[in-house]
């Protein structure tokens, strides 16, 4: 019983090493599409992030900063003083 123990795990061994080779095509193209699909996901949530919070706040900031527009049209701009309303 122990040598057909001993014959199942040696052709067990020695099919699992001849097909070690034949699945790295395999495997290095579905890592490579991973990683595609993971960097577009992230190069897409930078852009949305960028185009709907980042820049209108900083023009906001810029218009306050430059007194192009109202402080009240800008959230969150703190210490922002317009020329024509004085330090004083």
């Amino acid at each position: 019983m122990k040598n057909l123990v001993r014959k199942a795990i040696a052709k067990v061994e020695v099919a699992t090493a001849k097909n070690k080779g034949s699945g790295d095509y395999t495997d290095s193209g579905v890592r490579i599409l991973a990683a595609i699909v993971i960097g577009s996901l992230i190069l897409f949530a930078l852009y949305m992030l960028f185009k709907n919070y980042i820049l209108p706040k900083i023009s906001g900031q810029i218009g306050v900063l430059f007194n192009t527009a109202p402080a009240e049209d800008s959230d969150d701009v703190t210490g922002a003083v317009s020329i024509a309303e004085g330090a004083g």
